[in-house]
């Protein structure tokens, strides 16, 4: 133990390890910021989506809404739309481009 103590300050007192230090902590500094920054460019698209779409209420699920829920919202003379999202591939001669589908 004593000559990996004796090399790890060493290494501190030639800078080598505070230079991976800074590398790290630079590192994540920049993932923590893009990280942040995308969320809130998200959330933005998605209040601007809601304006845009004209909708009071938006229900998302992975599975479609049961009849009777479409029957009741038809019953109380709500205006309802049903939009379909997926994932896919493009291909334009030897290029393949990954696609999102939302009708």
């Amino acid at each position: 133990m004593p000559l990996a103590w004796r090399l790890l300050w060493r290494d501190l007192r030639h800078g080598e390890l505070w230079l991976l230090l800074a590398a790290l902590i630079l590192a994540v500094a920049a993932t923590t910021s893009l990280r942040f920054f995308s969320a809130s460019l998200e959330d933005g698209l998605k209040r601007q989506a809601a304006s845009l779409i004209g909708a009071d209420l938006v229900l998302s699920s992975s599975r479609p809404l049961r009849a009777e829920s479409l029957e009741e919202a038809a019953r109380l003379g709500l205006v309802s739309t049903t939009v379909t999202e997926f994932s896919s591939m493009l291909q334009h001669g030897d290029d393949f481009q990954l696609a999102s589908v939302k009708a």
